[in-house]
């Protein structure tokens, strides 16, 4: 991965609802698929599951969202100028 992620973290709200193949990924405690925020940690850009959060808190290990993809959503929205 890039060094412009290097060092971050961030809690990145995903802009719209996920799939994997015909799969929404949802909260698997009250079903949410919009407003997910998936956390992010810079140096870990494994294949491990990524850590998210529905809009009522609920927090799980979401094996279908790899690390290694949280990292490269902030290194496009970094090289687009943005900034955390």
């Amino acid at each position: 991965m890039g060094s412009l992620t290097r060092g971050l973290s961030a809690d990145y709200p995903l802009p719209c609802r996920v799939y994997k193949g015909l799969d929404v990924i949802a909260c698997p405690v009250c079903g949410a698929a919009d407003d997910l925020v998936v956390s992010i940690d810079g140096d870990d850009a494994s294949e491990t599951a990524s850590y998210m959060r529905c809009p009522d808190e609920h927090r799980w290990a979401e094996p279908r969202f790899s690390r290694r993809f949280g990292v490269e959503l902030l290194q496009s929205y970094l090289e687009a100028g943005k900034h955390l």
